[in-house]
């Protein structure tokens, strides 16, 4: 979308060009305070999923998601940011002033959680239909009796959710390997790329929280609009740098999960929880893998952020002309409409100045009823007590 708001600032060269060699730099001056936050973070999170997948209450996870890990990772980037930025030290009181501070009207917005939500959804709809096919293709190319044979034998199974030992005395060896080969391929991408899709759409909208801690007396309203205008007037690098930070951390849940899950699948036949749990401990072990990563990503999206801060304010000064010119064009319609409504009054033989008078005297005049108003010259008290 063009604008006329392209001279507000000078769209110079970006300074700060290498991301990650300045995020080296500030890892080196607060490696331990990076190792800390990170193990805190990873540690509570781990834990929501298990208790939560563990319960068979899935619908839990995303409602302490909201609740616990975002206000979570919301504090353990301010802190770092604070640490970096002035100096502080962090403390359980400063720890938990930040974690109560992603409730604040001035962090509104964050994490798009609800957008993050609506994008695993669909991404989980489109894989578990598309894994299922090619899981299909896959095992009949494999051998197709024995997959129909495997079906057949499924289909005997009385219990809702059997277990990898239950499920091998019906199936036998040569079907049970189907069986496997068949859960591999179709349920392994359904549980990891949702993830993947949530992760990235979350990690993205967190870079506005130094934004916002930047410039508290912006409303918070504009910084998400101020970032995406961001995107597209810097289409092309900006994107180059996002992929450079989050595309790191995106790989490493992928080798966790797939090391801790296709493990589990492969290689522990006599598992003894339901056949699902290899996908739902992948997951886990994806965000243990995230942890390794994640003391080199907040210096990296600190990096980032001052890497992009110019483009930032000038975004953000573009979008307030925008909405100014936008409420002057507003302001302009309105008062058009009212001498079009004054010139239909006045084709009427009515003079909208003395309406407008008359209507003013009415309005300040009295409420008289020409009756009792009882002792205290009242007005009429709205028919409560009236027959």
């Amino acid at each position: 979308m063009s604008d006329n708001y392209s001279d507000i600032i000078d769209n110079d060269q970006l300074t700060n060009t290498n991301l990650w060699r300045s995020a080296m730099n500030i890892y080196r001056g607060q490696w331990a305070t990076n190792w800390i936050l990170s193990f805190i973070f990873i540690l509570v999170t781990c834990g929501i999923l298990l208790i939560g997948l563990y319960s068979y209450t899935i619908i839990l996870i995303f409602v302490l998601i909201p609740l616990i890990i975002l206000p979570l990772f919301y504090a353990t980037l301010s802190a770092h940011y604070k640490v970096y930025k002035e100096g502080a030290k962090i403390t359980f009181q400063s720890f938990f002033s930040d974690f109560a501070a992603f409730y604040k009207r001035s962090s509104r917005g964050t994490f798009s959680f609800w957008k993050s939500f609506l994008v695993y959804i669909v991404a989980y709809l489109i894989c578990e239909i598309l894994f299922q096919y090619i899981a299909l293709l896959v095992c009949q190319s494999i051998d197709a009796e024995v997959f129909s044979e495997m079906n057949t034998l499924l289909g005997t199974i009385e219990t809702s959710y059997p277990t990898f030992g239950e499920v091998y005395d019906v199936l036998g060896d040569e079907c049970y390997r189907m069986y496997m080969t068949y859960l591999a391929v179709a349920m392994m991408p359904t549980m990891a790329i949702p993830v993947i899709f949530f992760i990235f759409v979350v990690f993205k909208s967190s870079l506005s929280i130094y934004y916002r801690q930047a410039h508290p007396a912006v409303n918070p309203s504009s910084v998400n609009n101020t970032f995406q205008m961001t995107l597209r007037n810097n289409k092309t690098p900006y994107r180059k740098d996002l992929w450079s930070m989050i595309g790191p951390i995106l790989g490493l849940y992928v080798a966790g999960y797939a090391i801790t899950g296709v493990l589990l699948l492969i290689f522990m036949d006599s598992y003894g929880g339901y056949y699902y749990y290899p996908s739902i401990l992948g997951i886990v072990g994806g965000f243990v893998a995230i942890f390794f990563f994640m003391p080199f990503y907040m210096p990296a999206s600190v990096s980032f952020y001052e890497k992009w801060q110019k483009e930032y304010d000038n975004s953000n000064l573009r979008y307030t002309a925008m909405m100014a010119d936008r409420f002057a064009q507003q302001a302009q319609m309105a008062e058009q409409q009212r001498k079009i409504m004054e010139d239909q009054m006045r084709q009427q033989g009515i003079d909208p100045d003395d309406y407008r008078n008359q209507n003013n005297n009415q309005e300040e005049s009295p409420n008289d009823n020409n009756g009792d108003d009882g002792p205290s010259g009242c007005s009429d008290d709205g028919g409560f007590w009236s027959n």
